[in-house]
Formats: C-alpha cells, structure tokens, sequence
C-alpha cells in the first residue's frame, strides 16, 4: 500500500526534473495514503509534490468550504505531508495543492476528492441478478439497498473503496454490469450518500462475491447405423455427456424444433433415444444438450439425419414403369395389326 501510494510521487519527480530542463516547473501534485476513501475516525496523510526550492506549500480544503494549511519545505523537499487526525465529516471535499516561489503562487488543476464513510449508521446491502442463463454472455443487475433518504449509490468493485477509480456513483440504486463472460468472478460493495453532501458516505455493505459458472463441457453426438438411411429403417441416435446430470435432450433444430428428453441413470454417461420406422418427417438436423442441476451445457455438434425412399419402394416404380412400357407395345402392335388387315380389304 505505501509502496502504491509512493508511485505517483516518484513518477512526478522524474518527470519535474525533465520539465524543469526545457520548461516552466510543473504543477504540484497530489495524493493521499491510506487512500481517498477513509472511515470516520482514521488518520489520513495527503501528500503534495512541489518543485525544489519553494518557500511555502499549501494544502487548500476547497470544498464544502475554503480551508487551508500552510507548511514551510527543507532544504530541496521535494514532498511534503500533512496528517489529519482522526478525521470526521468536517474534513471530507475536495482537496489540492498550491506552492509560492520566485513572488507568486502555483496554479493547480490536480485535485484530491476526500470521502469520509460511515457518517451515516445506516448499512446497506447488496443483491445481485444475472437474469436469464446465458451460454456466452449475460448481463448482470446489482440493486444497493439503503435507507430511503439516500439519493446517491456508489459502488465499489473489490474488498477496497478507491474513489473515483474502483467506484462509480449515480443517482439510481441499480448497477448495470454487462457483459458479463463465464468464468468472470468479483466483489462489490456500495454505498448511499445525498446530493448535498457526496462526500459524506454510509456505512459500507457487506463485500458481496458473485462469479459466472462456466458452462458444462459440450457432448457428443452419433447416429447407428449411419445419418443417410432408408424410410421405413430404425434408427438409434447416441449423446455422450458428463456422468451424473439430470436431463439429456435431443434436439431437432429443422426443418421445425421438437426435442426429446431422458433421465440417465446413475453415472451413465451415454444416452440412446431410438426412432422406429422412420419417415421423411424425420429427416433434419439434430443436436444433444443435457442440464447438470444448475445450467445447460453447450449444444453437441450438428447431426445431419438424411431420409431416403426404401429399396421397396424403387421395385414398386420400376414395375409401374415396365407395366406402362408394356402397355404402350401392346398398343402400337395393335395399331400395325389393324394397319395391316385394313391394307389387305382394300381392292
């Protein structure tokens, strides 16, 4: 933590030194440890860079009023503290740093927003909703419940607050957070606040872990005795899941969806579902799934069920067409014959 805290300091004195080089002195800057968002009651120290050889830096509490504190630099201090006690909602608002050299003062746009929590004994509590299962992603809800004079809600993502860059504050008491991937797992808490007062925070809520499961392993499909068979055949189609879960389901995706479910039994891991004298009403792609007690898995891989017209069938047509062949021979050796008979009556 002090070393995180130290970072921004350190890059700032680098980059002052260049600045000073090839340019005006840069403006100071400012931070504070054990971080911008503190209980009511602790010890905070706020930190300003400054450039060397400056005769008084100031700490300025701009808002909710203009407060501020002079300290007097060593030598080439480069950093200078300043420690607040016990603090409480007096010291919450807005901060920054100004320092005079050379007749006249710095001008700064760095800024230290200050939140205070626990000013207000109402604790609330957080709930989340990740809504309708979801294979690839889902949008989750987050709803902080606070007391009904709140009209502000912070949220904070992990075990802690930093404000503005953990937290988000708006004026309604759900949080949108999408997408949402399996596999992702974080922690929350919020706040409440008022308007008038936005640095002043609740009591924080109870960290609230949630995480997106990630979806089963994908089964697998296959057909006996083949995907291209014949009307009238039996035909038996085998889904390959995780032993232990509840439902498998054969899909059949189109030309219209209908599925079949089955219960296994104990461990079995493969599941036949059988389509007896198969019709071209059959005939479609099909796909497995099965539900673990929690969620479904990912659909299998597409099996393709061609129907053709039986062995029976083809016999049937080819003699309808030789019947037809003989019928036409027939008839034009009947046509010559009487052709024939005619020619001799005549003189």
């Amino acid at each position: 933590m002090v070393l995180g805290a130290a970072l921004p300091g350190l890059v700032f004195l680098m980059l002052q030194r260049t600045w000073a080089q090839y340019g005006p002195p840069p403006q100071p800057f400012i931070w504070a440890v054990p971080g911008a968002v503190v209980p009511k009651g602790s010890d905070v120290t706020i930190f300003c860079s400054i450039p060397p050889s400056v005769t008084i830096v100031r700490l300025v509490h701009l808002v909710p009023r203009t407060v501020w504190y002079d300290g007097s630099p060593q030598g080439a201090q480069e950093v200078l503290e300043f420690s607040l006690k016990n603090i409480t909602h007096r010291n919450a608002g807005v901060y920054y740093c100004d320092y005079f050299r050379g007749g006249e003062w710095s001008r700064s746009n760095d800024i230290l927003e200050l939140v205070v929590t626990g000013i207000y004994n109402e604790k609330p509590f957080l709930t989340a909703d990740s809504g309708p299962q979801g294979i690839s992603e889902r949008k989750v809800t987050l709803l902080c419940h606070t007391h009904p004079s709140f009209d502000i809600f912070i949220l904070c993502r992990g075990g802690n607050a930093s404000f503005p860059q953990s937290c988000s504050r708006q004026n309604q008491s759900t949080f949108l957070i999408s997408p949402v991937s399996p596999g992702h797992k974080s922690t929350y808490r919020c706040f409440g606040s008022q308007k008038y007062s936005s640095y002043l925070w609740s009591l924080p809520s109870d960290l609230l872990e949630f995480s997106i499961p990630r979806p089963p392993p994908q089964p697998s499909i296959w057909v006996v005795p083949g995907a291209v068979v014949s009307t009238g055949s039996d035909v038996t189609i085998f889904c390959r899941t995780l032993p232990g879960v509840t439902t498998v389901r054969l899909a059949r995706l189109a030309p219209s969806t209908v599925w079949y479910d089955g219960t296994p039994q104990g461990a079995q891991e493969v599941f036949e579902f059988s389509l007896k004298n198969i019709t071209q009403s059959n005939a479609g792609v099909y796909f497995c799934a099965y539900f673990n007690g929690s969620q479904w898995s990912r659909n299998s891989k597409n099996l393709d069920l061609v129907i053709t017209e039986s062995s029976t069938s083809d016999c049937r047509l080819e003699n309808h067409i030789q019947l037809i062949l003989a019928i036409v021979i027939l008839l034009g050796l009947g046509v010559l014959l009487l052709d024939a008979c005619n020619n001799r009556e005549s003189p």
